[in-house]
């Protein structure tokens, strides 16, 4: 988790997205893409492995863009179409928030529960390395999942095959849709 002062300058930025492969989560935006600098080196970093050059000690030095960035905000701040372009741009809706007493239960019993899930997470990613990505991500979540127990010997649980059903208060998401429209239309 970084804040968006540990990136809003090249050299920061650099330094985040330089000295590991995790993905990095820049937590409220801020004003880091208001800068012309910043925004013209994520989108070298998003198309190519180097996100910029500098001089250090007189020497030329490529800096790797090694780490995924997600950003999060409650903002639509980005008028940089050709960033917006690079970008996965993920709007939640009204529907989709989860209620005070959901968020209490999930801050202190599940969320310290998910440091066990790593194990899962390298089996995730080791089977996506060896057997790459297909187009249905559904698909392959409940592949990974088989096979992660498979390979533990172990059955695999019902759960993993059940679909998720979107919870959602029509109408608020509605407003949500037309909110989001008119404020993409304005920036």
């Amino acid at each position: 988790m970084k804040s968006s002062t540990q990136i809003d300058t090249i050299p920061r930025l650099g330094e985040v997205i330089s000295k590991s492969t995790f993905p990095i989560v820049v937590n409220e935006l801020g004003e880091a893409l208001s800068k012309e600098e910043i925004r013209e080196m994520l989108k070298s970093a998003i198309k190519s492995p180097v996100a910029c050059g500098v001089i250090r000690q007189g020497v030329y030095t490529l800096v790797p863009a090694l780490a995924p960035i997600v950003f999060t905000t409650n903002k639509h701040q980005l008028r940089d179409d050709a960033l917006l372009r690079r970008l996965d741009v993920e709007v939640f809706t009204y529907g989709e928030r989860i209620k005070g007493d959901k968020a209490i239960v999930f801050e202190e019993t599940i969320k310290p529960q998910l440091v066990k899930l790593r194990a899962l997470g390298d089996f995730a990613a080791f089977y996506v390395l060896n057997n790459g990505l297909s187009g249905d991500y559904e698909e392959l979540a409940t592949k990974i999942l088989e096979e992660a127990y498979k390979q533990a010997g172990l059955e695999a649980p019902k759960w993993i095959h059940v679909r998720r059903v979107e919870e959602s208060d029509f109408y608020e998401e509605i407003k949500e849709i037309i909110r989001s429209f008119l404020v993409r239309r304005i920036n």
